[in-house]
C-alpha cells in the first residue's frame, strides 16, 4: 500500500460519524495515524474509528473512550456481538505515551484471547468494565503510532541508536544453511536517521541494498527499533513499510531479528543475522556513494606512516646538506687555485720587467 493509499484510507475513515464517550484524548492524538500493528486508524476527541481487528467476520471496529486513569484508556466497541445468545461489546485497554509530534507509543494491555484473535476482552452488554477487568500491568506489547502527514511528507525519523553505528562487512544470518553472507554489510554513521542494509542472494533477496529510516528506539525491557523502508519487496510483509528491530550486543557481535509487527512475538520473525567486524564509526560528512565504504586507519598505523615520513625527510636533509657542503668545498678549493695562479702570474711579470730594465 503506497502513500495515496493512505490518504483514501483517511478520507474513507473520516466519513464515519464519531460517537461520544465518557473520557476523552490527548488534542495531540486527534487526526490520521499509522499503527505498526493495525495500519490506518483515525482518532476523534473520544473514540477511535478504523481499528482493524482479527475477530472473526468483523474487518473493523469503531471504539469509544469509556473511562480513563492518569495515561490508561478503557475503549469499548460500539458494535455488539451476538455470543451464544448474549449481546456483548468487546473490551480492551490502551496506555499512551507521546514521543515527538508525529510518533506516539500506546501499549495493549489486554490479554490476547485466543477466541476472539485478538488483544480484546468481552463483556455482556448489561454490565461494564473497569480497568481492573481489562488492564493488565506488565503486558510488554508495545506499538508505535505515526502521524499520516509525516508519512506522506517523507518527513518522518529520529537518530539511529548508538549500539547499530558503525560498518559491518560481515553478516551471518541464522537461518540459512550456510550462514555466511558473503556480500552483505550493514551501515550506519554517526548522528544519522538511516541505516542501509545490504544481504546477498545467497541469504536473503528481499533485503538487497534496503535503506531504512530510524522513527523510534526503545532501550528499557530490551532493545527494540522501530524503522521504516519504502522496500516494495517488503509490502507483503508490512503494508505501510513499518518494522520492529530487536536489538543486542555481546562483545563485538551485534544481534537483529526483524519482525512484521511486534518484537514481543517470536513467531513472526522475517530474518535474524549477526553483524561482526566493525571497521569504523563514521560521521554523518563522510558518506560516499560507493557500495562499501573505506575504513579510517588505526593509530598504529598513522603512527608508522609518520615516522616513515619523518626518516624520509630527515635522510633528505642531510643529503642536501651534505652535496652543499660538498659543492662549497670544491668551490672554494677552485677559488684558491685560480688566486694562487694570478699571484704567480704577477710575480713573473714582476720579475721579467725588473729584468727589462
Amino acid at each position: 500500500m503506497d502513500i495515496t493509499d493512505i490518504f483514501g484510507t483517511y478520507l474513507l475513515l473520516t466519513s464515519i460519524p464519531f460517537c461520544d464517550g465518557v473520557c476523552s484524548f490527548p488534542d495531540e492524538l486527534r487526526g490520521v495515524w499509522i499503527s505498526l500493528y493495525n495500519g490506518p486508524m483515525v482518532f476523534g476527541s473520544s473514540s477511535i474509528s478504523g481499528y482493524n481487528t482479527s475477530i472473526p467476520n468483523r474487518k473493523t471496529l469503531h471504539l469509544n473512550c469509556v473511562e480513563r486513569n492518569s495515561t490508561f484508556y478503557i475503549l469499548k466497541s460500539a458494535h455488539v456481538f451476538k455470543v451464544f445468545g448474549h449481546e456483548v461489546h468487546m473490551y480492551m485497554c490502551l496506555e499512551m505515551a507521546q514521543q515527538s509530534d508525529s510518533v506516539f507509543q500506546y501499549y495493549i494491555r489486554t490479554d490476547f484471547d485466543n477466541y476472539l484473535n485478538e488483544f480484546m476482552k468481552g463483556h455482556v452488554k448489561t454490565n461494564t468494565s473497569t480497568l481492573d477487568e481489562v488492564c493488565v500491568p506488565g503486558l510488554a506489547n508495545e506499538i508505535l503510532l505515526v502521524r499520516n502527514v509525516s508519512l506522506m511528507q517523507r518527513s518522518l525519523g529520529s537518530m539511529c541508536p548508538q549500539i547499530i553505528q558503525g560498518y559491518y562487512g560481515n553478516i551471518t544470518q541464522d537461518s540459512t544453511e550456510n550462514g555466511m553472507c558473503s556480500d552483505g554489510y550493514f551501515d550506519s554513521c554517526k548522528q544519522s536517521t538511516h541505516f542501509k542494509l545490504n544481504i546477498d542472494e545467497n541469504c536473503s533477496n528481499m533485503f538487497g541494498n534496503t535503506t531504512f529510516t530510524c522513527v523510534h528506539y526503545i532501550d528499557d525491557s530490551g532493545s527494540h527499533l522501530y524503522a521504516w523502508t519504502d522496500n516494495a519487496k517488503l509490502r507483503q510483509y508490512s503494508p505501510f513499510g513499518f518494522f520492529c528491530m530487536n536489538v543486542s550486543q555481546a562483545d563485538d557481535v551485534v544481534r537483529m531479528s526483524i519482525h512484521s509487527d511486534l518484537c514481543s512475538i517470536a513467531d513472526n520473525t522475517i530474518l535474524s543475522f549477526q553483524l561482526q567486524h566493525v571497521f569504523a564509526t563514521k560521521d554523518i560528512g563522510t558518506i560516499t556513494t560507493d557500495k562499501k565504504l573505506e575504513s579510517h586507519l588505526s593509530s598504529s598505523v598513522i603512527v608508522v606512516i609518520a615516522l616513515v615520513v619523518f626518516i624520509s625527510v630527515t635522510c633528505v636533509l642531510i643529503f642536501v646538506l651534505h652535496w652543499q657542503r660538498k659543492r662549497l668545498g670544491l668551490h672554494c678549493k677552485r677559488r684558491k687555485s685560480n688566486e694562487d695562479y694570478r699571484f704567480d702570474d704577477v710575480a713573473t711579470k714582476t720579475q721579467d720587467t725588473e729584468s727589462v730594465q
